[in-house]
């Protein structure tokens, strides 16, 4: 990868689908939330499904699936 492509962390990529507005699946340490990325804080994100809006550290993301 280049030097720009190596500059780009997660909240990049998760900005990117909340920019979008695209359906995703969280799957998390807890277990998995589908949803749409409504926030993308410093650690979290914010989820919002079904059950409301949840936030989700990014310390028990597992995978980030759009659907």
């Amino acid at each position: 990868p280049g030097a720009v492509e190596r500059a780009l962390g997660l909240g990049h990529v998760l900005r990117a689908l909340a920019g979008e507005g695209a359906g995703v699946l969280v799957r998390t340490t807890g277990g998995d939330q589908a949803g749409r990325i409504v926030r993308v804080g410093a650690d979290h994100l914010d989820l919002a499904g079904p059950a409301g809006v949840l936030s989700i550290p990014w310390h028990a993301l597992l995978t980030v699936s759009s659907v």
